[in-house]
This record gives C-alpha cells, sequence and structure tokens, in this order.
C-alpha cells in the first residue's frame, strides 16, 4: 500500500502551474530544429511526464504552425533504440527523439531555449516519423 502511495503523482501541483502557464503574458519566439525546456506536465498512462518543480522536459521543434503552436518530439538523455527512437546530438551529446511522444504544445509551455539541432538530425527524425505513421 506504501509503495502505492508513494508511487502517485501530484496533479495538484501541475494544475498550479498549468494555470501560471496559462496566466503568462510573454511571447516567446520560436523556430523548427529548436530545443527548448517545456512545460509539458504530469500526463496520464505511457504518455510521457515533465520532471521537477516545472514539470519540464527538453522537446524538439519539429513544425511550427503559427506564433502560439507547434509539434513537438521530446527528447530523452537515456539512449534508445527502436522505431520509435531517432537518435540526435543536441550540444554535442546524444540523445534520443521520444517520436511515438509527438504531440502539439502551445508557446505559453515554453520555457528556456536549449539550442538547435542540425537539419540532418531534423530530417531523420521527420523521417522516421513519416515511417511510423503511415505518410
Amino acid at each position: 500500500m506504501f509503495a502505492m502511495l508513494t508511487s502517485m503523482k501530484d496533479y495538484r501541483h501541475w494544475h498550479i502551474k498549468k494555470h501560471q502557464l496559462q496566466q503568462k503574458t510573454q511571447q516567446l519566439y520560436f523556430y523548427e530544429r529548436e530545443v527548448w525546456w517545456v512545460a509539458i506536465g504530469l500526463n496520464v498512462g505511457d504518455e510521457e511526464d515533465g520532471k521537477g518543480r516545472n514539470f519540464a522536459r527538453p522537446v524538439l521543434v519539429l513544425r511550427k504552425f503559427n506564433k502560439s503552436l507547434f509539434y513537438g518530439v521530446p527528447l530523452s538523455t537515456k539512449l534508445k533504440e527502436g522505431k520509435y527512437y531517432s537518435g540526435i546530438t543536441l550540444a554535442g551529446e546524444e540523445v534520443s527523439a521520444l517520436m511515438s511522444q509527438m504531440r502539439s504544445y502551445d508557446s505559453s509551455r515554453l520555457l528556456s531555449k536549449l539550442g538547435s539541432v542540425s537539419v540532418n538530425d531534423i530530417s531523420r527524425v521527420r523521417s522516421g516519423l513519416s515511417k511510423i505513421i503511415g505518410l
């Protein structure tokens, strides 16, 4: 019973943080190929969660739709292999793009820019996504 209680997610704190993000007035400018710390929150099931007090994770901006909305792919420092992952280089370090976790994000979730990936790396991620979703 105790193990179950300690593994429960703290949705209450995430909802407070989400409300703060919604009230954010500063517009951050972002571009495709950039990697940002993004407050992705606490999610359900096998959806990737953010970590720390900001519930954040590095996310690659894959496609920008307008000044507020983009498709992003969360990244992990744990190197993973398989058709749902793509290895890319960020600031000289190898990381894994978690392609099965791609989703849309609002720019109000952006916290700070980490850097950018190469044209070759983003092309590899886009190609991998095309294969796994059948486009």
